[in-house]
């Protein structure tokens, strides 16, 4: 159909399947013209002969002698004929304005502005002969000044041309839905030489909605460049209007994304406006910065690369901030879940990020590739501060701000051979994204870390709870030494939307396996000072411990602040020398004592110090003498400091009130952070918990570490009908006899009870050797005589293992697992009561059943076994039976900076 002709159409009704023959026909249908384009076939720059009648002519010829069709005569003619609706090129070699030397190509010097295109129109400059994917058109508005090209009707498409040295170069106005694809600004035709504009690249205005710039192919994407020397230009694209996708650009560079052409100001300004999109672009080389975003909603922006060249690798950083936001800007995404949403923001002459706007914003930051930016990775900013630096955590994070000031998690010390990482959170109840990255730049110098390569996110829980609650993350890539991680917490609200982003967390280096590893929950490592040695193990009361030789040797962690109204410090110490004050683990610094458990040198006793209120309360007795092992211990309950050495308290001070607290001093063994009393000798098994502990789990440490080898007195053993239990020398584990259980189908249960348990904390360890495990119920389990604790039993049968509380005949099951007593095997099988009676249960050393909590008892304490159903020629055989001493193991709410193993 050529251009300009007329359609119309019948309808012929068929009234056999091969069509051989024919009902009536409709009329004709009404006459529908078809678009009309107008072929530029001319530089010039003369306007349209007779306006409005479809045909774009001067009125003069072109340097072949046609007709000639100027631009400005093809706008006039698609702004006045309904008919005139594409604008395409075929300008000859003999036209004036044609270069054959690079660059190569026609170039357009209107004298004055263009007229605004006021109807849809396509202007495609790819429709030039000779066209292969760079344009070869140029508009030079050194003359003209002003805007390039203005489309005002909506529904337009520009492509393929260059434009520079105009005031702005392409502006979309009054009406949306436009494309602007494979359009260079600011650049000649060569792709590389720079034309700079005075002002914007693209402005998309407030009337203007749903456009998009650029596009996911290569011939979409558009050049946007500037001087190469900050000036002359501001933004590369400005937008005012709703709905627009910004896609595949080069922003601030040449055409190979490689060369300096940067703006004086942002890449990417978007204000007052919602819905917007900005993906993989590449913005580099801008003075002012990447992206602004100001008072908007809804803007994702994903797979940019900000601050790099269009290889990913070369540096080209924007002189100011990478991605800043200003003003309120609520559902904001820049990254997101899967890696093509990723944005590089690197090499930035300030922050990678900066969040500054009020209390209400909400920019979610996930999965990005943030390094070696000038200042932070993330700043949460105050509006009047727009580069406020780190911002502490706060307790129960109660401050309000930029992404509401969200606190960074704290991370625990990685331990290089792991695959796991414990945390700290401090944030309102609900579930939050944690992003853990490793920065193989290195440690970020404000110490914060930024988030170069992103291994692992994991979504964790909080109930609300006061000050930190612990988590571990498993399932990280296995961490290597020297390795630094951050993270970033994230409110996960479900359904794939996230609330605001944190700063990144305190930077954290992957210690090297056998290190100063703390084994609680929380991971809380140490680092050594002072010239302390750590990789080579000292001495300790049980395994490896650490040996400080004074001058300022010391381990440094985290700043411990319990906050749950109790602490408990412990530690095990053998001192070479005495003299002034020895720490064996303090959180003094030079603004006081906020808690230490320290040896006085000058009479050899042990001393506690806690500020409560305003009033540093202390403990001290007990001796402790060099060349020994002693063990110190302080716990305070709010109420009372009390002191311990060796299992027995030795003094005891009332304090009521508030613990204190300094996020600024760390914890520190073998030395304060002042370098105020050091300590001479080796130091083991050092503890500092959020509870206080109690003296029988004091005195049952000290006991367990003073003499490990040391088994309880069970009293005499004895067996109760009917049914009796006997030796057997058949089937040993070791040794020459094993235990014998009866054959039971039913009745009563034969027990074999080994009594007089008096310890408020057992682990029941035997090996049991079942030749039909399907056929039989068998039980272990013990009493003790303290109150809270009762009857713990663990059930054997073809079900798997159960937990139960025994409190006279009633038997009510605590936990279950499905996890069944191999055959005709020896299987270690323990139950382990702490003294808050809370049980679990181990196979082999594998741990099966949780800690499970029970309900009180009263029985008197004992050790038993008993056979619930055992059918005559199948056998349960118990072998190497021992009872031992059992501490709680560290809570998840406790930080063990030197709990070694």
């Amino acid at each position: 159909v050529v251009d300009g002709g007329e359609l119309a159409l019948t309808v012929t009704e068929c009234l056999t399947g091969a069509c051989t023959t024919f009902g009536p026909t409709s009329e004709l249908s009404l006459a529908v013209t078809t678009p009309t384009t107008a072929t530029v076939n001319s530089t010039g720059d003369g306007g349209d002969s007779v306006v409005g009648d479809g045909y774009c002519w001067t009125g003069g010829t072109n340097s072949d002698g046609d007709d000639e069709c100027t631009l400005r005569a093809a706008i006039d003619e698609a702004n006045a004929s309904a008919d005139v609706d594409t604008i395409h090129f075929a300008i000859p070699n003999s036209d004036v304005g044609y270069s054959g030397v690079s660059p190569t190509g026609w170039t357009i010097q209107p004298a004055t502005s263009l007229p605004t295109i006021t109807s849809p129109t396509t202007v495609d400059g790819s429709t030039q002969t000779g066209f292969v994917g760079a344009p070869l058109i140029a508009l030079d508005g050194s003359v003209a000044t002003g805007t390039g090209l203005v489309f005002s009707g909506g529904n337009s498409t520009l492509r393929s041309l260059a434009l520079h040295s105009f005031n702005d170069g392409v502006q979309l106005t009054t009406a949306g839905g436009n494309n602007v694809a494979g359009v260079w600004i600011g650049l000649l035709l060569d792709g590389t030489t720079s034309a700079p504009l005075v002002d914007d690249g693209i402005k998309l205005e407030p009337t203007s909605p749903n456009n998009t710039i650029g596009g996911p192919v290569t011939a979409d994407r558009n050049v946007i460049a500037g001087s190469g020397v900050f000036s002359n230009n501001t933004e590369g694209i400005y937008v005012r209007s709703n709905g627009n996708v910004i896609e595949g650009n080069f922003l601030g560079t040449d055409s190979t994304g490689l060369l300096d052409r940067g703006y004086d100001d942002e890449a990417i300004d978007i204000a007052n406006s919602s819905d917007n999109i900005v993906r993989d672009n590449v913005v580099a080389f801008n003075a002012g910065g990447g992206m602004q975003l100001s008072s908007t909603t809804r803007t994702t922006i994903v797979g940019n690369l900000i601050g790099v060249a269009a290889d990913g690798v070369t540096p080209a950083g924007n002189g100011f901030v990478g991605i800043e936001t200003i003003s309120t800007n609520s559902d904001a995404v820049i990254g997101g879940t899967s890696a093509g949403d990723r944005n590089v923001i690197a090499h930035s002459g300030q922050e990678g990020l900066r969040i500054r706007a009020a209390s209400s914003t909400t920019v979610t930051l996930l999965g990005n590739e943030i390094r070696d930016n000038g200042a932070l990775g993330i700043d949460l900013a105050d509006a009047g501060d727009p580069a406020s630096g780190v911002t502490p955590n706060d307790l129960e994070d109660g401050d309000i701000g930029s992404n509401g000031l969200l606190n960074f998690p704290v991370l625990g010390a990685p331990v290089a051979g792991e695959s796991s990482l414990g945390i700290d959170l401090d944030v309102p109840a609900g579930d939050y994204r944690i992003e853990v990255f490793t920065n193989p730049s290195g440690t970020d110098p404000s110490g914060y870390g930024e988030g170069e390569n992103l291994i692992h996110a994991e979504t964790v829980t909080s109930t609300g709870a006061v000050g930190d609650e612990s988590f571990t993350l498993t399932g990280l890539p296995v961490l290597a030494s020297g390795q630094v991680l951050t993270a970033t917490a994230t409110p996960d609200l479900g359904g794939g939307s996230f609330g605001g982003t944190s700063e990144f967390a305190q930077a954290a280096t992957v210690a090297p396996a056998g290190g100063v590893l703390d084994r609680s929950v929380r991971r809380h490592d140490l680092s050594a000072f002072g010239g302390l040695d750590t990789s080579t193990p000292g001495s300790g009361i049980t395994g490896d411990g650490f040996d400080l030789a004074g001058g300022g040797e010391r381990l440094s962690g985290p700043a411990f602040d319990p906050t749950d109204g109790a602490i408990t410090m412990s530690g095990w110490v053998s001192l070479t020398s005495l003299s002034g004050e020895s720490a064996v683990v303090a959180k003094t610094g030079s603004g006081g004592t906020i808690h230490e458990l320290i040896v006085d040198g000058s009479t050899g006793e042990a001393v506690a110090r806690i500020l409560v209120g305003a009033s540093t309360i202390e403990a001290r007795g007990g001796s402790v003498s060099t060349g020994t092992w002693h063990q110190l211990a302080a716990a305070w309950d709010g109420a009372d400091l009390r002191l311990y050495v060796d299992g027995a308290q030795v003094d005891s001070t009332a304090a009521v009130g508030t613990l204190g607290d300094d996020r600024s001093i760390p914890v520190t063994v073998g030395d304060t952070s002042i370098q105020s009393a050091a300590l001479v000798g080796s130091v083991d098994q050092v503890v500092l918990g959020r509870t206080a502990r109690s003296a029988d789990q004091i005195a049952t440490e000290y006991l367990n570490l003073s003499d490990p080898t040391g088994m309880i007195s069970v009293g005499a053993p004895q067996t109760e009908a009917p049914g009796s239990w006997t030796t057997t020398t058949s089937t040993t584990r070791t040794g020459s006899h094993a235990l014998d259980a009866p054959n039971v189908t039913s009745g009563a249960s034969p027990w074999l009870v080994a009594a007089g348990l008096d310890e408020p904390g057992l682990a029941f360890e035997s090996w049991w050797y079942l030749t039909d495990p399907s056929a039989a119920a068998t039980a272990a389990g013990t009493n003790t005589q303290d109150p809270p604790t009762d009857q713990r039993e663990v059930r054997a049968d073809v079900a798997g293992v159960d937990l139960a509380t025994i409190e006279g005949a009633t038997r009510t099951v605590d936990a279950t697992d499905g996890t069944t007593i191999g055959t005709a095997v020896w299987t270690k099988v323990e139950i382990r009561t702490d003294e808050t009676g809370t049980s679990s249960v181990l196979l082999d050393g594998t741990q099966v059943i949780a800690p499970t909590a029970h309900s009180a008892g009263t029985s008197s304490g004992s050790a038993a076994f008993r056979v619930e159903t055992l059918p005559g020629g199948d056998s349960w055989l118990v072998d190497d039976v021992r009872v031992r001493r059992l501490v709680s193991d560290e809570p998840s709410t406790s930080l063990a900076p030197l709990h070694r193993q």
